[in-house]
């Protein structure tokens, strides 16, 4: 708040009359500036206003000032043009460090990869909300994305394995040539078959003779040929025909409406070809009598896991895993149409009579436990165990059709004994996973479905430590790129605005900038840097309020971005007050302090406390609440906001404000744009500290760590859940006699 000036002319008159103290103050500043009648008569008026303002102090601290810019004249020029030309310079270094070098540029793509890739797998996996997705960006995660990046550092050999020939576009030939690169691996005959299969949908002519071939007793070629045949054989049955003309007549002579077409909603399912079917019965018995039975899943997983470097961090850590989820062949198509054996079966035991019915029982019981013996895959087991209850089904109904209902009750018991509606579930032990210690992606695909096997161990917390607190760092060094971009934006300000009156005011400002002495700076880097920087590092990092023991939120990131701004308004504000407020004090002949009631003795606190409470406020209420959500946004929007609103309107007053406080203003901005500086560099420095705990934490990820057979899809409680599945049900088939 700035008083109205009195007019000009008496300014003069009392410039004239100054005590011999405030005379021998202007003659220290103006000391090392020379003779420039101007500035003095400038600095003259500013301390002949400041004596009509209610902002006095005692000739002791006049003589004082006087004294600090005596001791400071020396050398003032020189050290003015080296700490400017140093504020230059750090602006412009840390800018290419922070935002606008080739290596900037890449770790921020990175993580915005990271990010869209985590919505993408989030997407289709789960459905907890996690970190939001950012704003798409053109050209990335395009199609062939994924191939270029997965090329960046491996040689070509061994970027063949995990996406493929790169230079063909179509995915048969791309997975036919790493075939014909191991010509003697049924493991990439395999991907190929696969993705011949997802093209053609049909399998390879020669399936069953090349795969038997590089892998001989593997029954795995034959059972999927088996499959084919017996879904081939079945369909739609025939639409109903037509009336014939003889119909129409006859209806017509009756008197009748002429007869139609009747329309069949949903046609049912029959057996067209029989001899096909047979076949297809014939193939399946001879592929569950060979001596294995593997579908070479997890031989493809070893192949392209061993050719992975270990990730540096947590983007590359990702980029295995998306590489993992997408590949172009679809590993669980065979098993998928393993329904097509259901439905043959229940066609066959419709009309079976006891022989065939016998036979059907054993040939259930063989795929079954050839489908589920070893499994540890969920799918696998989940098509095993939904294929054996229907056919578990159909055999007590076709036993009952022929009068053995003591044949037909064992299959109904088991049945029901199976049915997943009655299943009773069991509930979930309280570890790492329940209460949320993971990552984003493994706390949301572990909350998409109960997958525990009841003998599972619990998931302690170093176990997903690693992936966790990667994740943060990865995200904490972009929001350091944004709070450095931000600084670097204010210390611009500072240094650009003064050179608005630099012509009236020439190097007035930078020389009364010097009244701070020591302390003085100290207590400005103390509450504007080291007091924001140490409450948010407290705030966010162990052993603080809150130590990152649980995984990010959406609602989290969202107040994480607030603490983040926050700690920008609140080290800009700090400088400012506080410089202010030590400029009042050394300064008081020239009023340089603030006059009158000081909005920001409240906007500092407020920005400060808004940093605890983004950690304090309760996120689980928040994801269940909208009434909690609405209160906390608007609690922690209120205190950045305003303090925000407040800064902004310093900032349009540095151009709008009265013409007789720009003196005061212009030392205001040179005396906080090296501190601006310091917390920039601070900031910067702050990035490749983070990036090492990004990597150090990356080399500690366990549960879901990439390699054979584990992923981010497929842990531990994965596998084992899906062996728990397949282990239950065959126990209760070798149970039914």
């Amino acid at each position: 708040m700035l008083l109205p000036p009195g007019p000009v002319s008496t300014w003069e008159t009392m410039a004239m009359e100054l005590e011999p103290g405030q005379r021998a103050f202007v003659d220290a500043v103006m000391q090392p500036l020379g003779d420039d009648p101007q500035r003095r008569e400038l600095l003259e008026e500013a301390i002949a206003l400041s004596s009509t303002l209610p902002c006095q102090t005692s000739s002791d601290d006049v003589h004082a000032a006087s004294e600090r810019m005596r001791r400071g004249a020396p050398g003032f020029l020189r050290r003015h043009r080296i700490s400017q030309a140093l504020l230059v310079l750090v602006g412009a270094v840390t800018a290419w460090f922070v935002i606008a070098g080739p290596p900037a540029w890449k770790s921020i793509l990175r993580i915005w990869d990271t990010n869209q890739l985590h919505g993408y797998l989030g997407s289709m996996c789960c459905t907890e909300a996690g970190v939001p997705s950012f704003p798409s960006i053109p050209g990335r995660l395009a199609d062939g994305w994924e191939t270029a990046h997965a090329l960046e550092k491996l040689p070509a050999s061994e970027a063949l394995l995990i996406v493929g020939a790169p230079e063909e576009t179509d995915p048969v030939l791309k997975w036919r040539r790493v075939w014909e690169s191991h010509p003697n691996d049924a493991a990439h005959y395999m991907a190929y078959a696969l993705a011949y299969r997802q093209k053609h949908q049909k399998w390879p002519a020669d399936l069953v003779e090349t795969g038997e071939r590089l892998d001989p007793g593997n029954g795995w070629f034959r059972f999927l040929d088996a499959v084919e045949a017996i879904k081939s054989s079945m369909g739609d049955a025939p639409p109903p025909p037509a009336p014939t003309r003889e119909e129409r007549l006859a209806a017509r002579g009756r008197g009748e409406p002429p007869p139609r077409q009747k329309t069949v909603t949903k046609p049912e399912r029959v057996v067209l070809d029989p001899a096909g079917l047979a076949r297809g019965w014939q193939e399946l018995d001879i592929a569950l009598a060979m001596p294995r039975f593997d579908d070479l899943r997890r031989r493809q997983d070893a192949i392209r896991a061993s050719v992975w470097p270990a990730p540096v961090d947590y983007c590359e850590y990702y980029k295995e895993q998306f590489l993992a989820f997408a590949q172009p062949e679809d590993v669980t198509s065979g098993w998928l149409d393993a329904r097509f054996i259901t439905e043959a079966f229940g066609k066959t035991a419709d009309h079976a009579g006891k022989e065939d019915m016998e036979l059907l029982e054993a040939r259930l019981k063989a795929v079954s436990f050839r489908m589920g013996a070893g499994s540890d895959h969920t799918i696998r087991s989940l098509v095993m165990r939904r294929m054996t209850r229907d056919c578990a089904i159909f055999l007590g109904n076709a036993w009952n059709r022929i009068g053995e209902a003591d044949r037909a009750k064992p299959w109904e018991d088991f049945a029901k004994s199976t049915d997943p509606k009655l299943a009773v579930p069991h509930p979930s032990p309280a570890d790492a996973l329940t209460q949320r210690q993971a990552s984003s992606l493994v706390t949301r695909n572990a909350y998409s479905y109960d997958r525990r096997d009841p003998a599972s161990a619990p998931i302690t917390e170093p176990e997903v430590r690693g992936g966790r607190l990667a994740e943060y760092a990865m995200y904490e060094r972009l929001m350091l790129h944004a709070i450095a971009l931000l600084l670097i934006i204010a210390l611009g300000f500072l240094l650009l605005a003064p050179l608005r009156d630099r012509r009236s005011l020439g190097l007035l400002p930078a020389r009364l900038a010097g009244l701070l002495d020591r302390r003085d700076r100290l207590r400005i880097a103390t509450m504007g840097i080291v007091l924001p920087v140490g409450l948010y590092l407290l705030s966010t990092h162990p052993p603080g309020l809150i130590n990152r023991q649980h995984s990010i939120t959406e609602h989290g990131f969202i107040l994480w971005l607030a603490q983040s701004a926050a700690l920008v308004v609140a080290v800009i504000l700090g400088i400012l007050q506080t410089a202010r407020r030590q400029l009042g004090q050394r300064g008081g002949m020239l009023s340089l302090g603030w006059i009158g009631p000081d909005p920001g003795r409240i906007c500092f606190p407020a920005a400060l406390l808004a940093i605890p409470l983004g950690s304090l406020l309760p996120k689980e209420a928040m994801r269940w609440h909208d009434a909690a959500e609405i209160a906390s946004y608007a609690t922690i929007a209120g205190l950045v906001g305003f303090p925000l609103l407040w800064l902004l309107w310093q900032a349009v007053g540095c151009f709008n404000g009265p013409s007789s406080r720009i003196l005061h203003r212009s030392v205001l901005l040179h005396a906080a744009a090296p501190f601006a500086s310091i917390a920039l560099v601070v900031v910067t420095a702050a990035i490749p500290w983070a990036y090492a705990t990004e990597k150090a934490w990356t080399k500690q990820i366990r549960y879901e760590a990439f390699g054979p057979g584990n992923t981010v899809f497929e842990p531990r409680l994965e596998r084992e859940h899906a062996s728990w599945l397949a282990r239950d049900m065959l126990e209760r088939l070798e149970a039914v006699k």
